[in-house]
This record gives structure tokens, sequence and C-alpha cells, in this order.
């Protein structure tokens, strides 16, 4: 169903490319490039479903002249989930030996929460024509940030081989946190033709460069009743990078007002 989707997509841009070879020249009918003009951008999917052409929350467009646009897409999510589960067995093997291990309480505490914005200076270099081409490029930014702690309280049965009591009550408490950016530009080129003077079809490519860096920092705490350890691990691990690659083509639908 979507190969059949994508195929009738790419037939409807052939024939906008084939207008506007034929008629690209005459003049444009009514349409809103105009300085003032605002609008919200809509990519259409494999299954004719909407959501934003740029961005996952809005995306939208203003005009400053007949040939130039801003375009600005923008993402924000919120996470904030806490769950507890009680009496439940998981059982271990390995070696020859086991251990039966029964978890009274494990508690998770989950908060996360992310930003994105994009924003494109565009360009339409012959704004007349009824296919109207365009190219943009502007920068790119994202921010993230996870904080995960967990409890776990419970009892271990060990069966045969261990050094070990027969029975270990233990606590372990778990937290790691995550900071993450990246700043890049992104580029753009496409074709917009008006259906209305107030809607518009377009096609667009796409490239991105951006640099991205991420810290993890994570402890954990062990303790064991019968035997009296306790144990402590904490580390610190940092990544970054450079990205460079093209998207697909997007197709989507704009609503000027």
């Amino acid at each position: 169903m979507a190969v059949r989707t994508e195929k009738l997509l790419a037939g409807i841009m052939v024939g906008l490319g084939t207008i506007w070879l034929t008629v690209g020249d005459c003049a444009a009918e009514d349409d809103s490039l105009r300085k003032g003009a605002w609008a919200l951008q809509f990519e259409v999917n494999g299954d004719f479903d909407l959501g934003p052409f740029q961005g996952k929350m809005i995306s939208i467009k203003k005009h400053t002249g007949d040939g130039a646009a801003y375009r600005f897409g923008l993402d924000f999510s919120l996470t904030d989930n806490a769950t507890d589960k009680d009496d439940f067995d998981v059982d271990e093997y390995g070696s020859g030996e086991s251990q039966n291990t029964k978890l009274s309480a494990v508690s998770t505490d989950l908060n996360a929460r992310s930003f994105a914005l994009t924003v494109q200076r565009i360009s339409y270099p012959k704004p007349g024509r009824r296919i109207k081409l365009f190219y943009g490029i502007g920068p790119t930014f994202t921010h993230s940030h996870k904080d995960d702690d967990r409890y776990i309280e419970g009892i271990n049965v060990h069966i045969g081989g261990f050094e070990l009591p027969d029975t270990v009550h233990f606590t372990q408490e778990i937290s790691s946190s995550m900071n993450g950016w990246s700043l890049g530009m992104r580029g753009i080129l496409g074709v917009e033709w008006f259906a209305s003077p107030s809607i518009s079809l377009l096609a667009e490519y796409s490239s991105n460069l951006a640099y991205s860096w991420s810290r993890t920092e994570a402890e954990s705490v062990s303790t064991s009743f019968e035997t009296e350890v306790i144990a402590r691990k904490s580390g610190v691990s940092d990544s970054d990078g450079i990205e460079f690659g093209a998207g697909a083509v997007k197709f989507g639908l704009s609503a000027y007002f």
C-alpha cells in the first residue's frame, strides 16, 4: 500500500513538472507569495495522513517579500512517568548453579524533556511562475535531558554451590542522568504549486550537517543485609560526533492566511 501511494505521489509531481515546462513562463494565477503572508505547512505521508512538515509540533512560514520567507519548525516533548511493581519472581541459571530472586518492590521514576528548533531563510528566484522553485538554508538546534531513577528491594534464594547464606536480602538504587544537544545547518530545495490562492502543494529535498554531544552520568548502590556488603559504582561517559545526511523527498501541503 505504501509503495503504491509513493508511486501515486511521484506521478502527481511528474505531472506538475510537465505543467511547469509547458506553461512555466506564463503569468501565474493569484497566490499568497506576498509580504506579510503566513502559512501552516503539513507533510503528507504514505497513508495520506497529515503532520507538521518540519518539526513534530508545528511548521509555520512567514513571507517577508514576494520571493522571500522564513520557515520555523518546532518540537517539544515532556515525559514524567513513575511506576511501582510488587512481589514477583525472577529465576536465573548459569554455570550449573541457580538462584531464585523474589523482588518485593521495584519503583522507577523517569523524567525527560526535549526541544528542537529549525529556522530557514527561503528564496523563490522566480515567484511569478506557476510552479515555483525555492531553496533555503538555516540553523538547527536540539536539546534533550533525561533523569532515570530506580529502586529495587528483594530476596535472593541461592541453590547449590554458593558460599553465601541461602537467603540474602538486598536493595539496589540506580540513577542516571543524560544531557545532550546538537547544532547544525539544513539546506532545502523544492517546488511549490498553488491549487488555489491559499492552498499549495510542495515537494522538497533536504540535507543536514550537524555536530552533536551528550553526557551520561550513572550511579548504583547495592546493599546486602546478611553479608553487610555495600557496593557503589559510578561513572561518566561523553560522546560526540558529526553527522551529514540527505533526507528523503517530502510531499506537503501549505495553507496560507
